[in-house]
Formats: structure tokens, sequence, C-alpha cells
């Protein structure tokens, strides 16, 4: 008979980052369990963008967090991540800058290295892009964009070095428990009895808690951007929020260009290639952010998945009906910059 104190399911990043900080938290037997390959899911396909700004307080707070520990190199360096600063732009339309001033001046209170730009500020320092119908823009020097499959795999390998048992090609079928407590995960390949389970994962989340009522608050969604070459690419990453456009920098002076995809409850277990449709949508809407957008090549790009959650923070609780469960799970695109923090929630959730 197996015994774990603690078994982890997913092997993401988010995954990842809860097997660290609950083993750096002194507990001793973890076991992570990946139904596939570690990073397969929503980790191998992310853009990887690392910034702080969000227009939700808690997700700035979650994002300042992780932004700090990357940059402390607390359990990965910045070899280990692939880390590549750029800058970071957050452009922000008329109607809602007063909202964004008041957040930018709380984070700054925080220790965030961030700044604001008006429209002249921001035309004159980043003539690459249009001005004309914003009213200003939160500036990150230090933000730019990792590895996360790098990242996930570098972890992994130390939690190995440090006793954390891993398991890839192990899918769990169930989780055991006897008047809801939680006893132990039914597997693949055999049953581990252990008092808490916490549920990593992803868009598959839900499948596991099904006869949960906590299921219905996450569902999976479609995401996709495109790999371009530009004549004039932009030498910093930015989310325009006005038409939910993002852009970061690509390897060997591409672009990666983005708009989130409204294709919702997927099929998860079956990827498919890249929506032209969805292609011509993201380069017309680039086309009115980009002050030369000249001739453009495309180089496909990549579609996978997420889970998303009401409100779109995640959820990072323990289930009502499973004691002992805990689900880390629904970051809405947003689990690569926040995975240590979410790390540090689950080890205050157990302790």
């Amino acid at each position: 008979m197996k015994t774990m104190d603690v078994v982890v399911i997913g092997g993401g990043i988010i995954g990842a980052f809860v097997a660290c900080k609950l083993n750096k938290s002194g507990i001793k037997k973890i076991a992570l369990l990946e139904k596939l390959e570690i990073g397969n899911g929503a980790t191998g396909q992310s853009g990887g963008i690392v910034r702080v700004y969000h227009s939700d307080p808690l997700l700035s707070d979650l994002a300042l967090e992780g932004f700090k520990e990357y940059q402390a190199e607390c359990d990965l360096s910045e070899q280990e991540c692939a880390f590549t600063r750029t800058g970071f732009l957050y452009m922000e339309s008329v109607h809602e800058f007063a909202d964004l001033q008041r957040e930018c001046s709380r984070l700054l209170t925080n220790g965030a290295a961030i700044e604001i730009l008006s429209a002249q500020e921001g035309a004159s320092r980043f003539p690459e892009f249009k001005w004309n119908d914003l009213n200003g823009a939160i500036y990150e020097p230090d933000a730019g964009y990792m590895d996360p499959l790098l990242a996930t795999k570098a972890l992994t390998r130390k939690l190995a070095n440090r006793g954390v048992e891993l398991y890839e090609g192990i899918e769990v079928y169930e989780i055991l428990q006897e008047q809801g407590q939680t006893i132990g995960v039914r597997t693949s390949a055999e049953t581990i009895y252990c008092p808490h389970v916490i549920i990593c994962a992803g868009a598959w989340s839900s499948a596991l808690l099904s006869d949960c009522t906590i299921s219905e608050r996450i569902r999976s969604k479609s995401i996709q951007f495109q790999i371009a070459k530009l004549q004039h690419a932009p030498r910093t990453g930015f989310i325009d929020s006005s038409m939910d456009l993002y852009s970061r920098p690509y390897m060997n002076d591409f672009t990666l260009i983005g708009l989130p995809v409204d294709e919702w409850d997927i099929d998860v277990e079956h990827r498919t290639s890249i929506d032209l449709g969805q292609e011509r949508r993201v380069l017309q809407a680039a086309s009115h952010r980009f002050s030369h957008w000249g001739e453009v090549s495309t180089y496909g790009g990549r579609k996978s998945f997420d889970a998303y959650s009401v409100g779109g923070c995640g959820i990072v609780e323990e289930i009502p009906e499973l004691k002992g469960t805990i689900i880390a799970s629904g970051f809405s695109g947003s689990g690569v910059k926040i995975a240590p923090a979410v790390g540090n929630r689950v080890v205050q959730l157990l302790s």
C-alpha cells in the first residue's frame, strides 16, 4: 500500500510550484502526478508573459508576488526560465484610465516597478504604436517573457533531487473519500493513500470534481496566437485593453500576436491546427495599433486551451464536499506569472 502526505495532480507550472512550496514548507512525502508529460497542457503552449499590472487588484497582488520571486531567483534562475526582459505596456482607453491610475499608485506603494504614461508620453517613447484613441498606459520596464515549459522541467528536476516523487503518464481516475474526508487517489497505476490532494490540472480539473459544485466555476476555453514577421517589429510587449490585443517579441525577430478566442467548453483531449479566420482577425486588429504595419508574413501559430474561472482570478480553496482536497486552477491565462504566489497560497491553506 502506497502512502503519501500530499498528492499534487497536474504537472504544469502551477503543479510544479505547488509541489515546490509544499516541499520547502517541510512536507516530506509528496507525489506529483501528470497524466501525460510534464508541461503538456496549457503550460507548454503559453506565451509566457510575465508582468504585474492587472485591472483586478487580486491578480495584481498575485502577479507582483510572483514577479518578485522570479526576480529574486527564489526557485529558478533567469537562465532556467529563459527570461527575456523587454518591458511591457498595458494600454488603456479613455473611460478606464482613472481606475488604472489608482491601481498603479497602490502597486507603487507595494514595490512594483511601474510608471504611468500619458498618450503623449507613450507616442514619444513608443512611436511604433498608434496612441490617438488611448488615454495612456502603464509601463513596466522590468517585465518580459519566459519559457514556461523550460521552467517547469527545470523545477521538476530540482523537485526530484529533493525527494519529491514524480510520475508521468499516470492518470488520476478518482479522489477517494470517506464521510467527506479525503483519503487518497485511484490512478491508472495504483491507489495512493494520502490525507491531502491538490488539484492543479487546469482544464482537466472539473472532470475530477464532477460531483462537486465547484466544478461549475471552471470552464475550458480556446487560446490562439500567431507568429508574424513584421517590417517594423515592436521592441516591447503590450496588451491593448481596448481591443484585448496582446503581443510580445518572439524568437529570431519574429512577433507573437494574439486576441481572445470565444470558444468555450472545448474538448481538451483533441488539439487542432490554428483557425485561419482567427488569424485574419488578429492581423486586422494589429494593423490598427501598429504605426508602421507594412508588409507582414505569417508563420502559423499555436492553438491550445486554458482553464477559465468565473471572475478570471482563479480558484485556490478547499473543496467543501472533500475535506483535505484543495483546487488551484482556473487562472484564465495568468498561471505562469502567478504560479509562485499560488504555491504560497496552497501552503497557507494546508497550515
